[in-house]
């Protein structure tokens, strides 16, 4: 072994033990086999010497790397253990700001706590929970390859798909408090103003996040990002010949309440064109991406405004079926308005179930 792999064991070893705990490594230690001993010493140089030990990192990214793979991997036993040695090294605790990372949502005695029914799980019959999600309505979503919509001709699969059995990593997810967010994430009007306010009709979204059941979803994390009043996105690749606004980054986030409320203050959005067909042209819409309670339940759709003209000309649109496309509409809504200031629009993201919002990323909606 060389002084390299060498220092790196001895590393490994020692942050093995201040994370495990003496005992556990002993114990360990005792098992080894001839068969398993060269594994065992990899593991000890690679992840405790080289990831855990990395100075870049703080404990708790070290150890919600560690659990992320152990769980994607079925180790369920193995989860529970770093999970315990999580809490002992205090890795739980959020950091403040844009840095802060997921964390394991979490039940009695350090386990990982598995979402309820209100999240979609389904009973079997005796009040314990399966661990399996609600089955998605398929009829609701456009068929994979829509000619009209260019792009889908090569990204659409060719074999049919293939169902898997939820494990510990699709039915344990991401949790997000209010410290995570700072004062202006939900407004995209002062968020990104330097000396001045976007250019644009001031609108206000507002809505809930819903189970299948029509209950609301608490403390869910929903995200949006959308094109300037003029069409245009603030990114690198967006040539379209609308200016940029130099008030206006066009993304922000907010949390929804104990209700599953969620609101927050932009300026619309502009339609654009778009290289599907000569003169092809995208509605005015605003993105969504929203947080589950499964790691892998990062749900994204669209919002689309009442009256737009563009809409029943986009060939993107065109391919959605039309009880399915209602639910991407947001009417507008004088109640929620603020006079003289900003119009308001309605969108309710219903998560699964027949009434579910359609969802253009993931095999886990609906």
């Amino acid at each position: 072994m060389s002084d390299i792999r060498e220092d790196r064991h001895a590393l490994g070893m020692a942050t093995r033990r201040g994370v495990l705990g003496d005992a556990h490594v002993a114990r360990a230690e005792a098992a080894k086999t001839e068969f398993d001993a060269p594994f065992q010493a990899l593991i000890t140089e690679a992840a405790w010497g080289h990831v855990w030990a990395r100075p870049d990192w703080t404990p708790r990214e070290r150890s919600m790397v560690t659990i992320a793979l152990l769980a994607a991997l079925g180790h369920e036993e193995e989860v529970a253990m770093h999970v315990r040695a999580t809490d002992r090294r205090h890795a739980r605790r959020r950091p403040r700001g844009p840095a802060a990372r997921r964390d394991l949502r979490r039940g009695a005695g350090g386990q990982p706590r598995l979402p309820d029914r209100q999240a979609g799980l389904q009973g079997d019959g005796g009040g314990a929970m399966t661990a399996e999600f609600f089955q998605r309505d398929r009829r609701l979503h456009p068929p994979a390859l829509t000619p009209n919509y260019k792009t889908s001709v090569t990204r659409s699969p060719r074999y049919a798909l293939l169902s898997r059995q939820n494990s510990l990593s699709e039915i344990t997810g991401p949790t997000f408090g209010h410290s995570d967010l700072g004062p202006l994430d939900n407004d995209l009007i002062l968020n990104y103003a330097h000396g001045g306010e976007p250019i644009g009709e001031r609108i206000v979204v507002h809505g809930r996040v819903l189970d299948e059941n029509g209950r609301g979803v608490p403390n869910t994390l929903v995200e949006f990002w959308q094109a300037n009043a003029g069409g245009r996105y603030r990114h690198k690749k967006d040539t379209y010949l609308a200016p940029i606004d130099p008030n206006f980054g066009g993304c922000g986030r907010a949390l929804t309440d104990a209700e599953g409320f969620y609101y927050f203050r932009t300026v619309k959005p502009g339609a654009y064109p778009w290289r599907n067909w000569v003169n092809s042209w995208r509605p005015a819409h605003i993105h969504f991406s929203v947080f589950g309670s499964g790691f892998v339940q990062r749900l994204i759709t669209q919002l689309y405004f009442e009256g737009d003209a563009p809409i029943p000309h986009c060939p993107i649109l065109a391919s959605i079926p039309d009880r399915a496309l209602d639910r991407l509409i947001a009417p507008l809504n004088l109640n929620a308005s603020i006079p003289l200031d900003s119009l308001a629009h309605k969108f309710d993201i219903v998560l699964r179930g027949s009434r579910s919002t359609l969802f253009e990323n993931s095999l886990e909606g609906n």
